[in-house]
């Protein structure tokens, strides 16, 4: 094909490639055939062009459980669907956030402790941070018997034979180690601990 805007200004008609324009007897390239999996992804409306392919068998797994199930496509919420599979609505938070501070009971009332001043209570599980408490002495100093019964014994195995929890075990480790009572040699899991 000539261009006659570009004739009439002696100007070469734009190439498509570095071989030059297309000619008339160039064979036409069809635009490629959908493959098998696209076709059966039309087929359960469910092809997204930008989808990558672990989204696509997502989206066709999809697609089929709902027609086994004889859904149709769109939201489903529990009991207003005609299906057996149906699953039963659960209500919104908001409501049942309503329902609980709307009108207390009388047990609540009573069971409502009198406020207090500032702090913590007394003897409260959560302690202030940085506040002593007999509890870990009494770890620290369990802890300083096992290890001097047992030198050379691991954390782990320390631990797991005086059942202490994970969380009171390493501070009262640093305050038996800062006090001199135990030493340790070696780092992370092959720590090991003497008395001192």
């Amino acid at each position: 094909m000539k261009c006659v805007a570009c004739e009439a200004f002696h100007v070469p008609p734009p190439s498509l490639d570095a071989r030059g324009p297309p000619s008339d007897d160039a064979p036409m390239v069809r635009p490629a055939e959908p493959s098998p999996f696209e076709t059966l992804l039309t087929e359960h409306h469910v092809l997204v062009p930008t989808d990558n392919p672990f989204q696509r068998r997502a989206r066709l797994l999809q697609a089929l459980w709902r027609h086994e199930r004889g859904l149709r496509i769109g939201e489903h919420r529990g009991a207003e669907s005609s299906s057996p599979h149906s699953v039963p609505r659960v209500p919104p938070v908001s409501s049942i956030l309503n329902e609980a501070t709307a009108a207390p009971s009388h047990r609540a009332s009573a069971a409502t402790p009198v406020k207090r001043g500032r702090g913590r209570p007394r003897g409260s599980k959560n302690a202030a941070p940085g506040a002593k408490s007999t509890g870990t002495l009494s770890v620290v100093e369990s802890i300083t018997a096992y290890v001097t019964q047992h030198p050379g014994t691991s954390g782990e195995a320390a631990r797991k034979a005086l059942k202490i929890d994970r969380n009171k075990w390493s501070p009262a480790v640093a305050k038996a180690i800062a006090g001199k009572r135990i030493r340790k040699e070696g780092e992370k899991r092959s720590t090991k601990y003497w008395g001192a």
